[in-house]
């Protein structure tokens, strides 16, 4: 409620300047609920009536991506150790997602978005201290953002966008690298109008947050 307070009076033209980033998981062969399908008798085996089960379910990609209003930012596909070697910590995020990556995407827009500023979630990789000075040193100025906030980044329900997409290619990839080409290929064909429609809906989400007191909005 407090941050939606605070940045109530941003205009659209505001919300223009910011990136939103975010990671997210795509996993292999993985679909969300039933299926439901008609189909005419006896053809209930056809192909074109079935979704293969994949055994490689287990395979995922870790993914980061950023987007500004009328602005594909670049997507990362993320390596990390994982395990006993460790999980996606701050110098995985600045070697694979700040350093050059985001820097060429600041550069690109710098000279259009003079107010360019940068959104992170709080997740400890972005608080670290590091990551923080990292920004400080490139001078990139970081939007305040709560910690765990459902409401409050348009690229989260980009993500979702992107998993449809590839669960409506009619070859879907059967491997590791498969799904990374995939990925990889589906954000760069992305329209604009597909995530903007997120970003345009911040005026909307603030003053939703405001009349439900900081509870659930439809957002």
């Amino acid at each position: 409620l407090a941050w939606a307070k605070e940045h109530s009076n941003m205009s659209s033209k505001d919300w223009e300047n910011v990136v939103w980033s975010n990671e997210a998981y795509v996993v292999l062969g993985k679909n969300k609920g039933w299926i439901w399908v008609t189909r005419r008798p006896g053809k209930e085996l056809l192909n074109d009536c079935c979704i293969p089960k994949l055994t490689q379910s287990s395979v995922c990609c870790m993914i980061w991506g950023c987007i500004m209003k009328g602005a594909r930012g670049p997507l990362v596909i993320l390596e990390y150790p994982g395990g006993k070697g460790g999980g996606f910590n701050a110098e995985c995020y600045r070697e694979q997602a700040l350093d050059g990556t985001l820097l060429k995407f600041h550069d690109l827009m710098i000279q259009d978005r003079p107010n360019f500023i940068f959104q992170q979630d709080g997740v400890p990789a972005h608080r670290a201290k590091s990551t923080v000075k990292w920004f400080c040193e490139h001078g990139i100025p970081l939007f305040p953002h709560p910690p765990s906030p459902p409401d409050l980044n348009p690229i989260k329900p980009l993500w979702d966008v992107v998993k449809k997409h590839i669960g409506d290619l009619q070859t879907q990839p059967s491997t590791y690298d498969e799904l990374c080409n995939v990925i990889l290929e589906v954000w760069e064909n992305l329209d604009f109008d597909e995530f903007d429609v997120f970003i345009d809906c911040m005026l909307q989400v603030v003053q939703a947050i405001i009349e439900a007191n900081g509870g659930h909005t439809q957002y």
